[in-house]
């Protein structure tokens, strides 16, 4: 079944069917606009046209989305089923005329029907096998702007150009629908009408059919028509899915599969429309979700959250806070996935997921791939009743849906129009072990030419992560590791381009470590041969995302060798920026390394040299981490329209009022799941004067929800995570701020806002500047233990960030220990709550751990007979409370054996 999908499937590789795909009908083109005194509407269409069950208001309401006016421009997509033929929605007026005579013929011959069936005494119901009318789809992508206008009452004018068409194209069209808005913008507008310039390009886009180019405004635009498969839509992005969401991106595919109600709510509308759009990508080969996705739903209209199952998105925060209407949704702002399905990841997720990411850099074919193989993989267990547990437990009756039902019959239909048989890669891997161990023997050795051919072979075959999984079972990076370090310089490059590829996973990771095998790596450095040296520093980029990694490469002094890599004139920009990266990756896990002063002044040099920007942003992140000056930032126009947008005033005429609070909100959660995305801005942001203008937020008037104060606070977290970012905080005093909201007294309305304050501090902590500023200047030992007395007996949760506070003022400042026990008053905190009907779960392994630590190196607590914490065991007064279990023991001994790695996320 696997291979038979897999040579039906153009999505992964193969031969797509033969012709060129010339079906390009266009539908209609309107200009969107927005009336303060009528809303949003359809101001001008051509042709003309009238959709029963989508409205102009319907239309207008998808063009301009809510939280335009953050963004100069933005693309909204939208997917509107039709019942009926394609016939019947023509915009052609010939097409409808003959339409209309076509209807009144069949409307004749239905009352001929009727007057046979009276004159035979037939009753009124129905000829069996009478067709029912089939559905179709019509697709819309919108190019909207938000243009600055101070004659207008809302100080912009925003419009939208719409495109409807039959296929789902979204990305074909782009270069003309933006050079007809620029001919239509206040400032540019031509002499001509609307419908004049709609007219122009409704017939410049027709034209294309046979041309394959589209003539435009005296330009001419080549276009190449894709070749998608059913259920796929043109863009679509899995590969931006799942560098947002990360692991929760398995929970989507549950959800998918459960055929739950999927929401994705966030900024812009192009990025939301494109999660929805590619979804069901994460599910293929399974089809069928044409029906239940709307990329893009006002808040003017809820019809699509209001099925039983859906992939839905939305750019309106108010979505968020109304977790009836959804079942799952991936939040933009905070870079995860909330589900009230009961799904929660299995480490096989975890694994595969952590693979999937590390090989990112693969492009959107390899991503797609491995959710394919990965699906088909859960279907053929379906079928053969072996199910994981996991799957056991959550997609047991799959079998009985309509989704699975549809799968079938696909398969069914599907034909492989080629076989054959290659060897796997697992047995290439044994006819070299063999091979190579028979060295010297001419009846059974190869020569190197036909090692480079099996070594060849390998290299093409690892394509999927299974394969890749089952070949580093079989012992494969031992096997290769000897060839690294091979005579033949061809050997050496395709064993390195081997290795580089294991590397992906984390079994490849954990095996390139061996004691054996992570030298050969190291000394690939070296290597006159770029490709091997490119190869080497791609293997110790991925290595350095484990923790035991970075500490194993720190050990072995890797980042010295990879200083001459940096500085090396010979090569290339690509191995130089993977060097950084793995520098960067080292020193994030590990702060506290030494740093390599040597090498400072040649970054500052290839910073000035380089016109790379994601070069320049490692180079400035890795200064960062040292925490050595920077140079003055240049601010992309990205991070300036953030920053404007956070300074959002409404307009009285041409005058400026008062804080815009709705907008500012909505700004704040564009930037925040901005950040969260792309962490590389944050030091341009600080730099821009951004952490200023956020502090300012939190003094604002809050609305019911506290909303713009708690994105105020998530934004402040990752700023947290930069030095640079941090001088800023202590500046600004952001830390006493957040101090005096946990000090407050706490309401419904308010307790994610006090939260959010606390998990800044806990982030802020972890860095001994910041911590510093906390013990010695604010008192924030005693106010946060104050904070954690106060809340544990009702809002138990709030005081999740709080213990974390004090677990990592405890493990970071050893020498503070002996102090702290002495004071009494974080022992007794950490015991009161210890000993409380609230401990459990996470917060019982802060508790516990903290409590561990402070109790480490004390006299009395040394040896206990039993399983009994240390303060529970002197205490003669404790209450019967179960014993702690081994995963809080282990996250103790991980706590005080290890120094954590900062982070905001989660």
């Amino acid at each position: 079944e696997v291979q038979t999908l897999a040579l039906a499937s153009p999505s992964l590789g193969f031969p797509p069917p033969p012709g060129p795909h010339l079906m390009m009908e266009i539908h209609s083109v309107s200009f969107a606009e927005f009336d303060i005194d009528v809303g949003n509407t359809l101001t001008h269409r051509y042709p003309h046209f009238d959709l029963p069950s989508y409205d102009g208001e319907f239309l207008g309401n998808c063009c301009l989305p809510d939280g335009g006016h953050i963004f100069p421009e933005d693309w909204v997509y939208i997917v509107l089923p039709l019942k009926g033929t394609k016939d019947q929605f023509t915009t052609d007026k010939k097409e409808e005329k003959r339409r209309k005579k076509e209807k009144k013929k069949k409307e004749a011959k239905e009352k001929e029907k009727e007057k046979d069936k009276d004159a035979r005494g037939e009753g009124e119901e129905g000829e069996e096998g009478e067709e029912v009318e089939p559905e179709c789809t019509l697709y819309g992508i919108c190019y909207f702007r938000n243009v600055p206008d101070p004659t207008v009452r809302r100080g912009a004018v925003q419009m939208g150009l719409l495109l409807l068409m039959w296929q789902p194209y979204f990305e074909m069209y782009r270069p003309m629908l933006k050079s007809t808005m620029e001919k239509y913008i206040p400032e540019n507008k031509l002499a001509k009408e609307p419908k004049d310039i709609l007219r122009h390009l409704y017939d410049a886009l027709c034209g294309a059919n046979q041309s394959l180019q589209v003539s435009l405004w005296s330009e001419n635009h080549p276009i190449q028509v894709p070749n998608i498969d059913e259920g796929e839509y043109e863009g679509a992005s899995l590969v931006s899915l799942v560098d947002r969401f990360q692991k929760d991106t398995m929970i989507i595919w549950y959800c998918i599969l459960l055929e739950k109600r999927v929401l994705f709510t966030g900024q812009p509308a192009a990025a939301v429309g494109n999660c929805c759009l590619a979804a069901p990508l994460l599910v293929a080969p399974i089809t069928g979700f044409e029906n239940i996705i709307s990329p893009y739903v006002a808040l003017t209209d809820l019809n699509a959250i209001m099925r039983p199952n859906y992939i839905c998105g939305t750019t309106n925060m108010l979505f968020e806070t109304k977790s009836d209407w959804y079942d799952a949704m991936g939040s933009f702002a905070n870079g995860t996935v909330l589900n009230h399905c009961g799904v929660k990841l299995s480490p096989a997720d975890r694994v595969f997921m952590k693979n999937v990411i590390s090989g990112l850099d693969r492009g959107e074919k390899w991503v797609r791939q491995q959710f394919y193989l990965h699906t088909v993989s859960f279907l053929m267990s379906l079928e053969e009743e072996r199910l994981r547990k996991e799957h056991r437990k959550l997609l047991s009756s799959f079998k009985s849906s309509p989704l699975y039902a549809r799968y079938r019959a696909t398969l069914m239909k599907a034909q492989p129009d080629q076989t054959f048989k290659r060897s796997t890669p697992v047995e290439l891997f044994a006819k070299l072990e063999a091979a190579m161990t028979a060295e010297g023997d001419e009846a059974t050795s190869l020569t190197p030419i036909q090692k480079t051919k099996i070594l060849f072979e390998i290299s093409n075959s690892l394509q999927d992560l299974q394969i890749i999984g089952e070949v580093c079972d079989a012992d494969a990076v031992t096997i290769i590791a000897p060839l690294l370090s091979d005579a033949n310089s061809q050997l050496r490059k395709y064993a390195s381009l081997i290795l580089s590829e294991l590397a992906i996973s984390l079994k490849g990771q954990i095996a390139i470590m061996s004691d054996d095998i992570l030298p050969r790596v190291i000394q690939m450095i070296k290597d006159p041969m770029p490709n091997v040296v490119s190869a080497a520093c791609q293997c110790l980029l991925k290595i350095s995302s484990l923790y035991c990694g970075s500490h194993a490469l720190l050990s072995r002094n890797v980042h010295l060798l990879l200083e001459e890599v940096i500085c090396s004139q010979k090569l290339d920009l690509v191995i130089k920026a993977r060097a950084v990266e793995t520098i960067l990756s080292m020193y994030s896990i590990c702060p506290g390394a030494e740093k390599v002063d040597s090498l400072v002044t040649p970054l500052y040099k290839e910073l000035s040299a380089t016109k790379d920007q994601k070069y320049k942003n490692s180079i400035l992140q890795l200064l960062d981490v040292w925490e050595e000056e920077l140079p003055s930032i240049a601010l992309s126009e990205r991070t300036t329209n953030h920053i404007a947008a956070l300074k959002a005033v409404k307009m009285i005429g041409d005058e400026k009022g008062e804080p815009d609070i709705e907008a500012r909100t909505a700004a704040a959660s564009y930037l925040l799941s901005d950040l969260v995305s792309h962490p590389e801005i944050v030091l341009e942001l600080v730099d821009g004067g951004g952490v200023e203008q956020i502090t300012d937020l939190i003094s604002l008037e809050p609305d019911n929800g506290y909303r713009l104060q708690r994105y105020a606070y998530q934004v402040l977290s990752v700023v947290a995570n930069s030095h640079f970012g941090r001088k800023k905080l202590i500046r600004f005093r952001v830390m006493s701020m957040a101090l005096d909201t946990i000090g407050r007294n706490v309401t419904a309305s308010d307790v994610l806002y006090v939260y959010h304050a606390a998990r800044f501090l806990e982030v802020a902590v972890q860095y001994q500047d910041t911590r510093q500023r906390l013990l010695s200047q604010l008192n924030g030992v005693s106010k946060v233990c104050e904070f954690v007395i106060k809340h544990y007996r009702v809002n138990h949760l709030l005081c999740l960030p709080a213990l974390g506070i004090l677990r990592f003022v405890v493990l970071l400042e050893a020498g503070l220990r002996e102090e702290l026990r002495e004071k009494g008053e974080v022992l007794d905190t950490l015991r009161t709550f210890a000993l409380s009907s609230a401990c459990r779960g996470q917060l019982r392994d802060r508790a516990w751990s903290a409590l561990q630590l402070l109790l480490s190196s004390h006299p009395h607590h040394h040896h206990h007979d039993d399983d009994t914490p240390p303060a529970v065991a002197c205490d003669p007064a404790a209450p019967s409370e179960p014993a702690r279990d081994p995963a809080a023991a282990a996250a103790a001994a991980t706590a005080a054996s290890s120094a954590p790695t900062p982070s905001s996320r989660g």
